[in-house]
C-alpha cells in the first residue's frame, strides 16, 4: 500500500471506493512477515509478524482475500 497506507485508504475512501488487500502478507521473506518493525511489535505483544500485519489490515477496516500457493 505504499508509503501512506493511511492516506491511500482515506482517499479511496473519500471517492466512494474500498482498498482491498489480495496478498496482505507479499512473499516469504518480506517486510510484512520477517522485518524489523513488525518483529519488533510482535515480540512486545508474543505474537508473530504476520499475526502484527494482518490485525493493522483488520483494524483499518480494509477488505481482505487471500490466495493459495498450493492446492
Amino acid at each position: 500500500m505504499g508509503p501512506n497506507p493511511e492516506g491511500l485508504a482515506s482517499y479511496t475512501k473519500s471517492k466512494g471506493a474500498f482498498v482491498m488487500a489480495y496478498a496482505p502478507l507479499g512473499h516469504e521473506g518480506t517486510e510484512l512477515i520477517t522485518g524489523d518493525l513488525v518483529t519488533e511489535i510482535g515480540q512486545a505483544h508474543n505474537v508473530t509478524g504476520v499475526q502484527v500485519a494482518l490485525r493493522w489490515i483488520y483494524q483499518h477496516n480494509v477488505t481482505l482475500t487471500t490466495k493459495a500457493a498450493s492446492v
